[in-house]
């Protein structure tokens, strides 16, 4: 895994960019799905890391939704500044049982399926 600990995390917020992800690499685990894609246009710093987080309808209702959104963006911030690699967008896709897994435990998660995501790539 590449250390870059400057790097700056920038929020996805366009539907074309997620929509992108489809495309990317996907890793499941049991509180969210992380979805991973290089960046190729020219118009965006390169050195950044985007992501973006969401929870579909099926998840709960709009306050379940925010606090699983939430303790993702939690959980990115403690992992991704040192550990995202550079010019990548990423995506977490937020499951119902994100709601009462242990903090720690996500994090951990998130550790492990950012390492498998990157595991057989450039």
């Amino acid at each position: 895994m590449n250390s870059n600990p400057t790097a700056r995390l920038e929020t996805l917020r366009k539907r074309r960019d997620f929509i992108a992800m489809r495309a990317g690499r996907r890793q499941h685990s049991p509180s969210f799905v992380l979805q991973a894609r290089k960046r190729n246009d020219d118009n965006v710093t390169a050195a950044g890391v985007r992501i973006g987080y969401t929870a579909t309808k099926k998840t709960g209702n709009a306050v379940e939704r925010n606090r699983i959104k939430r303790r993702m963006r939690a959980a990115v911030h403690q992992i991704m500044p040192n550990n995202a690699r550079p010019a990548y967008d990423y995506v977490l896709i937020g499951k119902r049982a994100a709601l009462n897994t242990e903090f720690k435990t996500m994090v951990v998660e998130l550790g492990a399926s950012l390492n498998r995501v990157h595991r057989n790539s450039n």
